[in-house]
């Protein structure tokens, strides 16, 4: 009825759906891919039939040629953020005092969905590790999610005797003066995508911490913009943490080339631009194979 041009899926699960509903009409499906995925479950979500697949990062993009995706058929589209939303000289003074982080204790914290593909239980680990030389260190954990893994983190956190030294923030929108709170950022994730968080904590100029998994390493360059360290490793992730706090002059160092690669490649206008882009060629190509099984 509506006659598109294109579909453009905008996650894999409706992927098998739109095919289908689609079968035998000349219309292009293109379809974003925003996860990791292992490559044996490509086929299943039948990526290898759309026209088009977007891969948010080059860790998708591998797995997408090892499921049996023609590589010609993918282009890697990071995701980007709006910097006009980001403040230009945050406090988070008044942050830290409505949840009870006193002023200049060395913070860390993390911005992510309560599951346990995000890391979280490492990071407390990774905690009780550097509090033995830094016993005024606090976290602060921003997110919701899954209330049976909050359940079980906050039991380790009791456990680990970190109640006082850890914070559960909740949602927080905007996700900025929390942000501005923290000292280093750490995003500990076993699996990811990609991670906008890093790139709200990149443009906020916060030095960063992060594993290497799925798409962080696109984001984050290895003592140029942060300091990576292998995922699900408590003693590496307190190793490098440690590092940063240890030498409080590189933060800024970081934080700056940190907000400098954001501003080159991880705007929502050029994510646009580049979406925009495949879109005139994917109707210019499809336009010129309709007329030529006219003709």
């Amino acid at each position: 009825q509506v006659g598109p041009s294109l579909v453009h899926v905008n996650d894999i699960w409706w992927l098998p759906q739109t095919l289908r509903a689609v079968k035998g009409l000349p219309i292009p499906i293109l379809c974003h891919v925003r996860q990791e995925i292992q490559s044996h479950k490509v086929r299943r979500y039948e990526l290898p039939s759309a026209d088009v697949v977007f891969a948010v990062s080059r860790n998708v993009e591998v797995s997408l040629k090892a499921g049996g995706v023609k590589p010609e058929h993918i282009h890697v589209l990071h995701s980007g953020i709006d910097l006009a939303l980001v403040p230009v000289s945050p406090s988070g003074a008044e942050f830290r005092r409505r949840h009870g982080i006193p002023p200049t204790a060395p913070l860390l914290g993390t911005v992510a969905n309560l599951f346990p593909r995000k890391g979280y239980d490492v990071m407390c680990r990774a905690l009780s590790v550097l509090r033995r030389r830094r016993p005024g260190i606090h976290y602060l954990i921003v997110g919701t999610g899954d209330p049976g893994y909050e359940q079980t983190l906050r039991a380790l956190v009791q456990s680990l005797g970190l109640g006082g030294q850890v914070h559960f923030a909740g949602f927080q929108e905007p996700v900025y003066p929390a942000l501005a709170a923290m000292d280093v950022y750490v995003h500990p994730a076993i699996m990811e995508g990609f991670g906008i968080a890093l790139l709200e904590a990149m443009a906020m100029a916060k030095p960063v911490v992060a594993t290497t998994t799925g798409g962080i390493p696109d984001i984050v360059v290895h003592e140029e913009t942060g300091l990576l360290v292998a995922p699900g490793d408590p003693e590496a992730l307190a190793s490098a943490v440690g590092v940063l706090l240890d030498d409080t002059s590189r933060w800024a160092v970081l934080g700056k080339a940190g907000r400098q690669r954001v501003e080159r490649l991880f705007t929502v206008d050029a994510m646009v631009s580049k979406l925009t882009a495949c879109y005139e060629d994917v109707i210019r190509e499809h336009g010129s194979r309709a007329q030529g099984a006219l003709t």
